[in-house]
């Protein structure tokens, strides 16, 4: 994996179970006068978790696999594709584990300020 970590045997055949499900209910159609791939399943309440399965395997299977990473935030663990130039992102998203890191920083700076 991105990490350097290979993947259990065990969770392979959870995401190859769902992704057999998955192409179970993918049907070729035409959309704006292409031939394209849809689903049959729209209302279904699985058909969300079918569609997740398949982008996990093909992120998986793909290039973009190496720029998969773990948020630094210190309480979150998300996954998320670093897209920036430098492959230097940090945090899921700055706006939450990002801000609340330079928070505590900008904190930690002023305590040790006054000491």
């Amino acid at each position: 994996m991105s990490d350097g970590r290979k993947p259990e045997p065990s969770d392979l055949e959870i995401l190859n179970h769902e992704l057999a499900d998955a192409r179970a209910h993918e049907r070729l159609g035409v959309r704006d006068g292409r031939i394209a791939i849809g689903w049959d399943d729209r209302d279904s309440l699985e058909h969300p978790l079918r569609v997740v399965a398949r982008e996990a395997a093909e992120l998986l299977t793909s290039e973009q696999i190496s720029r998969v990473r773990q948020c630094g935030g210190e309480s979150c663990g998300w996954l998320f594709l670093d897209t920036s130039r430098n492959r230097s992102r940090q945090w899921c998203d700055m706006r939450d584990c990002g801000n609340l890191a330079k928070v505590r920083r900008f904190r930690e700076r002023q305590r040790e300020e006054r000491s």
